[in-house]
């Protein structure tokens, strides 16, 4: 009986994840028998399903991580991911060799096929995929990368983290695979193509050692300042600063600021562009309204701290104790400018653009006006989950846009 190529293909969808689950059933059961000899030799920390996830590209993606520290040789560290996409039937892996020396300064060589997405800052992994899983809102878009790389993290102190990058990329688009979702029919919308190619990427950055959460670090910095350079396919050059502050102020009232300024230069491929528009950049305006290689985004939140909503006659409302009132306001700009002007060019207005890879030349103009929105939120706990209501203040006759985010301030 013969079987057919669609029928082999068909059953790979279910084999592939089935087999992945049954090598990590059988990692956890080795691990968890022969637990003492293990201890004895390494220190091993595995999730199960920590890196899966649901979108339009990849479907239902099932992953697995583990990280591994020999007991001899405690300055190694081995470091992998991986797992499979059913929507777009591929296999993902990560596989990372770190060594420390000299106190707590680090080097680290690594490898990988990855989905990638320049959008996990703007949203988590948790919450896309249950935006996607619910509502059929997938507010991310995709690329497949393939890389090698060589990391450097010289130990400076407890407050600062510097990083020395070099990693030779190749970009493929990816396609949108599903429309499924529990609620919601509409579509999904189309994921945004990035320009095939290989791209030699150094960086060197500088950031607080601070770690984001919707637990807010009060009173505190959080910086990022970023210098990037790419060739091959991509010649460009890049530079980038990224400032919040977290202020208390009385009470339970609570100010955050956000900066965002960021610069690229020859280079308009869509991998290197940066949007604005909907979640934690313009909140009143669609999502990915604005694009371009020249942005400056600038959001203001002020949390009440629940001085406000437990003086009015609301107790009927669930976890009435718990609720936070915030306002907010978010103004920004981004800019498509000539690739021969430099990074500190090119913010005061549009121009035309041109891709450098030999496919062709793509010709956009970009609005040089700031946009502007206010807002009012409502918050369960410090962020956990909020509900933010805002109105664009480019047009009279706007609808206010909202939006519900999880365990996400900004």
């Amino acid at each position: 009986m013969k079987t057919s190529y669609k029928s082999l293909k068909s059953k790979k969808v279910i084999i592939i994840p089935l087999l992945l689950f049954v090598v990590n059933f059988s990692i956890l059961v080795a691990q968890e028998t022969e637990k003492e000899e293990e201890q004895s030799k390494f220190l091993n920390t595995y999730s199960f399903f920590k890196n899966s996830r649901y979108n339009r590209v990849e479907g239902l993606f099932l992953g697995f991580e583990l990280e591994t520290i020999p007991i001899k040789y405690p300055d190694f560290t081995f470091f992998t991911r991986w797992g499979y996409g059913i929507g777009n039937q591929r296999l993902r892996y990560s596989l990372k060799i770190q060594k420390k020396f000299s106190g707590e300064n680090k080097i680290s060589l690594f490898f990988k096929q990855e989905t990638e997405s320049n959008d996990h800052k703007i949203i988590g992994n948790v919450e896309n995929s249950l935006s996607s899983l619910l509502a059929r809102r997938d507010f991310r878009d995709y690329f497949s990368i393939k890389s090698v790389g060589l990391e450097f993290i010289p130990y400076l102190n407890d407050k600062f983290n510097i990083g020395f990058n070099c990693d030779l990329k190749r970009y493929k688009p990816l396609h949108k695979t599903t429309d499924w979702s529990l609620f919601n029919s509409e579509k999904f919308r189309e994921n945004l193509f990035v320009l095939p190619g290989n791209e030699i990427y150094v960086s060197v950055s500088l950031s607080s050692n601070i770690q984001e959460s919707f637990i807010m670090p009060l009173d505190q910095w959080h910086y990022n300042l970023i210098l990037e350079k790419g060739s091959d396919d991509f010649n460009h050059f890049g530079a980038g600063i990224n400032i919040k502050r977290y202020q208390l102020l009385f009470e339970s009232h609570i100010f955050v600021a956000n900066l965002l300024i960021h610069s690229r230069t020859k280079t308009a491929a869509e991998q290197h562009l940066i949007d604005l528009g909907g979640v934690s950049t313009l909140r009143g305006y669609a999502h990915k309204e604005f694009t371009g290689n020249r942005i400056f985004l600038l959001n203001f939140d002020y949390f009440f701290g629940r001085s406000i909503l437990q003086k009015l006659p609301l107790s009927f409302i669930p976890f009435y104790d718990m609720l936070d009132l915030i306002f907010f306001f978010d103004a920004g700009k981004a800019n498509v400018a000539e690739t021969e002007d430099n990074i500190f060019q090119g913010f005061n207005g549009g121009g035309i653009y041109k891709i450098e890879n030999n496919i062709g030349c793509i010709y956009s103009y970009s609005n040089n006006k700031f946009k502007s929105n206010i807002g009012a939120a409502v918050s369960l706990g410090q962020g956990f989950l909020r509900f933010n209501f805002a109105r664009r203040l480019d047009r009279k006759n706007d609808n206010f846009t909202f939006s519900l985010r999880l365990m996400r301030n900004l």
